[in-house]
């Protein structure tokens, strides 16, 4: 531990850390507080009763072999990324629960982001809350730890920005009216209200290397799990907050490059007819974008380009009267001299 904390040494002292939690509105907090307003409940009593549930070929369900979680997985979550001895590598939890689901089940892995994944992520670590994260560090661990802080410090991207730019050395600042938090991961998968749904550290991370229009990292990628190792690392003393709501004035950058501003989102309920909402699924599947992404992205046409599709329609009507020219706003004038407009005509 001494000579991580020794190449670290930018990091914010123990006394200045603070979650996301501390930079959130008023109202979000009290969601967040009170369990029977968060949403993010709804996916850990979901994992409850995946958790008895059985599966695969063996026959198994997960409290066959670990029991009574508020026991067994008391503290896991704090302690992930964890090495591991097969893989030779550092796992998240998320590649945990598949790994037993495998080795254990029998089961096929669970799809990254699908609700039964983040339900049995959520409901194990449900049982951290309040707990510090612990993250052990030694020399099997110390190589994925310096990549995942290589990868914080690397500039990426067309718009050339490290995350460490961000988060190290402007926190506690405004950006587009929201204030830059330290990136303290304590409470993953988390709801947020930009998603609309619970959603993994992993994808924040991807939504953050698209919005600096960066390639991002696959799901399970090395990279990105390395990256989590480190923030977890950088977050160690910090408590587990499970599971929190994500800001209400997203921090977030609009996907594919299409914004690089960080702006203010607010959430509006619209009935739309189940064909629309199919299509709009399907494109939501189909580009891995949030549906709140595809639909801002549809209502971002320009009125311009609006009306412009109302002039296409009569677009082989223009010009067709009286062998009149194509486009009567350029060289009118000279149009007009060659067919002898205004000339005085004999009676």
């Amino acid at each position: 531990m001494a000579m991580a904390a020794s190449a670290f040494a930018a990091e914010a002292p123990p006394a200045d850390r603070k979650s996301g939690y501390d930079f959130m509105s008023r109202e979000t907090r009290a969601m967040q507080d009170d369990d029977t307003a968060n949403p993010g409940l709804l996916w850990v009593l979901e994992g409850e009763t995946l958790w008895s549930r059985k599966a695969g070929a063996a026959g198994r369900a997960c409290a066959d072999c670990h029991g009574d979680a508020r026991t067994s997985m008391k503290g896991v979550a704090a302690r992930h990324p964890a090495f591991d001895a097969v893989k030779g590598r550092p796992v998240t939890l998320e590649q945990r629960i598949n790994q037993c689901r495998a080795d254990r089940q029998q089961a096929p892995p669970l799809a990254w982001e699908s609700r039964e994944l983040l339900a049995l992520t959520a409901y194990v670590a449900r049982q951290s809350r309040g707990l510090p994260i612990d993250i052990a560090i030694d020399p099997r661990t110390q190589p994925f730890l310096d990549a995942g802080r290589a990868t914080w410090d690397r500039r990426q991207g067309q718009l050339n920005l490290a995350c460490s730019q961000c988060h190290d050395a402007n926190w506690g600042r405004q950006l587009a009216g929201n204030v830059i938090p330290q990136a303290h991961p304590t409470g993953y998968p988390l709801y947020r209200l930009e998603w609309q749904g619970l959603g993994s550290l992993e994808r924040r991370l991807r939504g953050c290397l698209a919005g600096i229009r960066a390639e991002p990292y696959d799901y399970g990628a090395p990279e990105l799990v390395d990256l989590e190792l480190f923030l977890m690392w950088r977050a160690r003393g910090c408590r587990s907050r499970r599971p929190p709501c994500g800001p209400d004035r997203a921090l977030s950058c609009v996907v594919a490059g299409r914004c690089n501003t960080i702006v203010p989102m607010k959430t509006l309920t619209v009935r739309l007819p189940e064909a629309l909402v199919a299509e709009i699924e399907a494109e939501s599947r189909g580009r891995n974008l949030s549906k709140s992404d595809v639909v801002r992205e549809r209502l971002s046409v320009s009125p311009r380009r609006r009306r412009t599709a109302s002039l296409d329609a009569i677009a082989d009507l223009v010009g067709s009267v009286g062998g009149l020219p194509v486009d009567l706003s350029r060289r009118k004038k000279a149009y007009l001299k060659a067919t002898g407009y205004g000339r005085k005509r004999p009676r």
